[in-house]
């Protein structure tokens, strides 16, 4: 039965959709259902359903000389560390809603303390260093590519030289780590003679230039310090320490972080810590010279994959996994899905619980954990130009008699009662019910149906409840 209708009010609105497409019959097991819709001029969203696997793919073509459109990286709370419960992560939603974004996917790893675990660089400004061995997706308005990048980094202050080992991290034994005001504390999680040195800065921390900055303050004896906007904070253990130890106020400093293997003239944007799956137009897989195992590589699990095609168009793909409309990809069944978008460089971001995917103010597929999961970074699609949304009101209509097992036809009607076209609308659905780009919804178990629908910039959802015992799914892996 209805239990009722909430309308909640965006801040965009998405124009100049294509007409609704399926290439391909829900009864055809030889080939996937497809649709695609224009989300705005230079974005498209693609829903493809493959019932022999079973696979549901979400996946955003954008094309980049697109006027207004561009891809940015995005830190989910705006900083690293966080003092609250959040520890610096946050939803697909949160971020949609709160930066305007038209579209996203989540990206990197992360730890349990919210650091990223990649690269994340923004417009040339170094937040997290990529990880050893593994591949970063380098991009910029006129397209981008998958690469090996490297990084060193030092501290000068005359005679005094300290090589860094990280940025933006916590600081364990016998390290030197060196955070901007990006990471909101410094943290240390080693032994004690943890030395702060507290300093502010002439500009940003940008790679392969020296950085200037002074010593403000030199402090001993406390585990953490809160770094405010303007300064940088050198914390070090051990003999590092005690170079850092000898710096006085008012001295001199001179930062350098410099990097090979992206070219950030054409390329300013990274994110990413593998692992490879195309290179040069083939299947290139090396999960295990990238550092993962054969559960991570071998098996199918929900997969977030971003790649370029030879004429520069971006993929955003997401795979749902670990459901029963969607069993998940391989990393070689995803470089096939990469591969048969026309990718000739992709690779993969965080996957598991972490896949999602969003279109204006509604997540398009069904994370594997039931719900989003708090992440630390997004891919986001910006657009600039979009009208606000119009006074209009829309209900959505489903059917009063449904059961588990059965499939039922989902309409979005605006205030007259006139059916919307499907291909305007971007479904969504959560708990116990999945739901295709047609509308079609499958009601999977007994329980509540959570059904979204975003449409000319306003987000309408609904809760529908199917008969019967509810069962609570299985909490998905990572």
């Amino acid at each position: 039965m209805r239990r009722g209708i909430v309308t909640v009010w965006s801040a965009v609105l998405a124009t100049g959709f294509v007409a609704f497409g399926s290439l391909g019959q829900a009864s055809a097991q030889d080939r996937p259902e497809v649709w695609e819709k224009l989300v705005v001029p230079g974005l498209t969203y693609r829903q493809e359903i493959d019932r022999t696997v079973p696979r549901v793919t979400h996946a955003f073509r954008m094309n980049l000389g697109a006027p207004g459109v561009k891809l940015v990286p995005h830190l989910a709370q705006g900083k690293v560390y966080e003092n609250d419960e959040t520890k610096g992560r946050g939803v697909l939603s949160q971020a949609l809603r709160e930066t305007g974004a038209i579209a996203g996917v989540n990206a990197g790893f992360f730890g349990p303390s919210g650091d990223p675990l990649g690269a994340h660089i923004l417009n040339k400004e170094i937040i997290s260093v990529p990880w050893p061995d593994r591949t970063v997706f380098a991009w910029g308005p006129k397209g981008g590519r998958v690469a090996q990048m490297r990084w060193s980094g030092r501290i000068v202050a005359g005679s005094v030289r300290i090589p860094l080992d990280g940025i933006n991290q916590s600081c364990v034994a016998n390290e030197a780590i060196l955070n901007s005001a990006w990471a909101g504390q410094a943290l240390s999680g080693g032994p004690g003679d943890i030395v702060h040195v507290v300093m502010d800065a002439t500009g940003p921390l940008l790679l392969n230039q020296n950085v200037k900055a002074k010593v403000k303050m030199v402090v001993t004896n406390q585990k953490d310090v809160t770094i405010s906007d303007g300064q940088f904070v050198l914390t070090a253990h051990g003999a590092k320490g005690n170079q850092a130890k000898a710096l006085r106020p008012g001295q001199d400093i001179t930062i350098r972080v410099d990097q090979s293997g992206v070219d950030l003239a054409q390329t300013p944007h990274v994110m990413g810590c593998g692992n490879r799956l195309i290179e040069k137009g083939q299947i290139g897989i090396r999960y295990a010279s990238e550092r993962f195992n054969d559960a991570f590589g071998a098996a199918r699990h929900p997969r977030t994959a971003v790649g370029v095609t030879a004429t520069g168009e971006i993929w955003l793909v997401v795979v749902d996994g670990r459901q029963p409309m969607s069993a998940g990809a391989t990393l070689a069944e995803m470089a096939t899905v990469m591969q048969r978008l026309n990718c000739v460089e992709a690779l993969c971001l965080d996957g598991g619980g972490s896949s999602t995917a969003g279109v204006g103010q509604v997540v398009v597929n069904r994370p594997s954990d039931g719900r989003e999961r708090a992440v630390t970074n997004f891919l986001l699609v910006m657009a600039s130009g979009l009208n606000p949304p119009g006074a209009e009101r829309f209900e959505i209509q489903a059917p009063e008699q449904i059961a588990a097992g059965t499939t039922a036809k989902v309409v979005l009607r605006d205030e007259e009662g006139a059916a919307v076209p499907d291909s305007e609308v971007f479904w969504s659905a959560m708990g116990a019910g999945w739901i295709d780009q047609s509308g079609l919804l499958t009601l999977l178990t007994p329980g509540d149906v959570r059904i979204a629908a975003w449409v000319r910039g306003v987000r309408v959802e609904t809760v529908i409840s199917v008969p019967g015992e509810a069962t609570t799914p299985p909490a998905g892996l990572n």
